[in-house]
């Protein structure tokens, strides 16, 4: 008994403000649509602010409870955890260049450092994006 629920308890220990914090997230994005507030399924916005906490918290508690290895739960976790670490940032850099050269600005600021914003940076951290999501696509298919 307590060997199956021991990785739900460490998941849930450890979760309750990032689900507010991201249901908080949902609500303003939610709350934002006339559906959830003057349309068909118009509720409070207290129900609507549950909701959306709900919505942030039950997947990975369930998810715990049918996972018993913790290693599986971690491994499950990088998927995000690569996606934001290595490609969320090169990505908005090179919108954010994007949108600046559309507009005929400069995309320098004063906290642009030369090496690190430079774009063959920019590629390489979306290629060791790519090589770290496929470690751990195979470490999840193989069980290793």
């Amino acid at each position: 008994m307590c060997g199956y629920g021991q990785p739900a308890l460490d998941v849930m220990s450890v979760f309750p403000l990032l689900a507010i914090a991201l249901g908080n997230t949902i609500h303003a994005r939610l709350s934002r649509y006339r559906t959830f507030t003057h349309g068909r399924f118009a509720m409070s916005d207290a129900r609507l602010l549950t909701m959306s906490r709900l919505i942030a918290s039950i997947p990975p508690v369930l998810g715990s409870l049918a996972l018993r290895d913790i290693s599986q739960i971690i491994k499950f976790a990088a998927l995000p955890g690569v996606w934001i670490g290595f490609f969320a940032p090169p990505l908005l850099q090179y919108y954010s260049i994007q949108r600046f050269r559309a507009a005929g600005l400069n995309s320098d600021t004063p906290f642009s450092m030369r090496v690190l914003n430079s774009v063959p940076v920019m590629y390489s951290m979306m290629i060791i994006g790519v090589a770290t999501y496929g470690i751990v696509i195979y470490s999840l298919a193989t069980g290793n």
